[in-house]
């Protein structure tokens, strides 16, 4: 509790972002835009990446993005009053590789989602 994680380089902002309307998502890339000034071409080629992957999979990886020592997966999570959070799962790079995250973990986290938006409804 109280943690602030950044959105372009977590996987958690990632799966926000991912699951955000497009209006209001491309409202934060643009606030993102000029927070990181010349570094966002490659955060925002990164971001894109991270977009399809949650198109073609249902989730948002940051492999040593935010922080190099840290492999994980998010999901985001549709609360029933429209809200949108994110459920992540991630641990030391030297024990989680990316392998078990995609392979397992995050269709894991995935499924726990959609789980926890079902009691909800």
């Amino acid at each position: 509790a109280g943690v602030r994680l950044p959105l372009a380089t977590t996987a958690a902002g990632r799966a926000f972002l991912a699951a955000t309307p497009e209006q209001e998502r491309e409202h934060l890339l643009a606030a993102l835009a000029d927070k990181y000034g010349d570094e966002w071409a490659a955060m925002k080629a990164s971001l894109d990446a991270s977009f399809e992957e949650f198109r073609q999979h249902g989730f948002c990886l940051s492999l040593g993005d935010w922080d190099r020592n840290v492999m994980a997966a998010g999901v985001p999570l549709h609360l029933a009053d429209g809200s949108i959070m994110a459920l992540t799962c991630g641990g030391p790079s030297f024990q989680l590789s990316e392998n078990t995250l995609r392979s397992s973990l995050a269709q894991q986290l995935d499924m726990l989602a959609r789980d926890i938006e079902s009691l909800g409804a």
